[in-house]
């Protein structure tokens, strides 16, 4: 009995360190190699019809740019970034890149700005040093109004990427290690078209899984920590 309670003991202490260790998943913005037919293929290997029949190929290229979008919106796995240039007296910068959303903006390099409303701008001294922005119909808005002494200084803004829509041939737009994410999604989503509810559940639910197993590299935020 004694000897069974120890063994239980260190299966504890195993289990335990494991649940606690800290993230170590290898997140890499480099996109597949893989093309649109290579996704579509593995899917169709899933849905035992390797030629296209109760599943049409549009059907399934429809479902695989939808996983895509799903995947980045997800992960935040695309970043992108774009610089403007501050002049005097302009708060407006439009943001030319197609994007799902602002992760932050960086003022003449080393200072991040605070994200603000609409309904603050006035609050602060109208007029001077850059503090706040936020994004009003794909405008970068800054406040209080640039000055003189900040004209030709920088602003940079940081993004998710809004990812192009792929063709059959075409390259896969999200990082390699999502591939069978993809083949997954495009499955669970044909099988709720033929009705089989519980399998594509399944199914949707190893795709979320798949996810999170890269997902704290690109969106999970370290405590702040002020630099002395």
């Amino acid at each position: 009995m004694k000897r069974k309670w120890v063994v239980l003991s260190i299966v504890a202490v195993l289990v335990t360190a494991f649940l606690f260790l800290p993230p170590a998943f290898a997140g890499n913005q480099t996109t597949s190699s893989s093309t649109g037919t290579n996704i579509i293929t593995k899917a169709r290997y899933y849905l035992n019809e390797s030629t296209a029949s109760f599943w049409s190929d549009a059907e399934l290229l429809a479902w695989l740019n939808d996983g895509v979008l799903d995947i980045v919106a997800r992960t935040h796995c695309l970043d992108g970034n774009e610089t403007e240039t501050i002049t005097t007296g302009t708060t407006e910068y439009a943001i030319s890149s197609a994007y799902l959303t602002v992760k932050g903006v960086v003022y003449n390099g080393v200072q991040s700005l605070r994200k603000g409303s609409i309904e603050h701008m006035g609050d602060t001294t109208d007029v001077g040093e850059p503090a706040y922005y936020f994004i009003w119909d794909n405008d970068l808005v800054i406040y209080p109004t640039p000055d003189s002494g900040v004209s030709g200084y920088s602003l940079v803004t940081y993004f998710v990427e809004r990812p192009t829509a792929i063709v059959v041939g075409g390259a896969v737009a999200v990082p390699a290690q999502f591939d069978r994410a993809l083949v997954l999604y495009i499955v669970a989503q044909a099988l709720f078209k033929d009705e089989k509810f519980a399998k594509a559940g399944r199914f949707m639910a190893e795709y979320l899984a798949e996810l999170d197993r890269f997902r704290l590299d690109f969106s999970t935020q370290l405590p702040y920590t002020e630099i002395k």
